[in-house]
């Protein structure tokens, strides 16, 4: 998935916010399953985090077009370890990029009722089309 950084995104001097790269990783997440078609938006099941490990690199800056990729890490039967980097690939004068500033490793689990429940059929194949 592909943003640009907006005023909104960012601190007095520019810079993104660090908890904005969370943000843009959950939506990056939401975004691919979305476009798989995938179920995930059940009213009795839902996804949740249960770890996250953040590495900040660099900075992003106003104006600046980011790309946030996600990988599959390991999968279990009703959890998920994500990796997600978010790369620089253009800065607001249109100049390309191709520079790492930011990665996780997230581990989502599906849940009902507070309980972790096995990833349906569909879900499991999402996730391993990530590899």
């Amino acid at each position: 998935m592909k943003i640009r950084i907006y005023y909104e995104d960012t601190d007095a001097q520019g810079i993104v916010y660090h908890a904005n790269y969370i943000k843009f990783c959950e939506r990056a997440r939401s975004e691919a399953l979305m476009q798989a078609g995938v179920d995930f938006a059940r009213a009795d099941a839902h996804f949740v985090v249960s770890e996250l490990c953040a590495k900040f690199l660099r900075p992003a800056r106003l104006g600046d077009t980011l790309e946030i990729r996600t990988s599959l890490a390991a999968l279990k039967n009703a959890s998920a370890l994500l990796r997600q980097e978010i790369y620089k690939i253009k800065d607001i004068k249109n100049v390309d990029f191709s520079e790492l500033l930011y990665a996780q490793d997230v581990k989502i689990a599906f849940v009902k009722d507070g309980r972790p429940i096995k990833f349906s059929a569909e879900i499991l194949e999402f996730f391993k089309s990530l590899r």
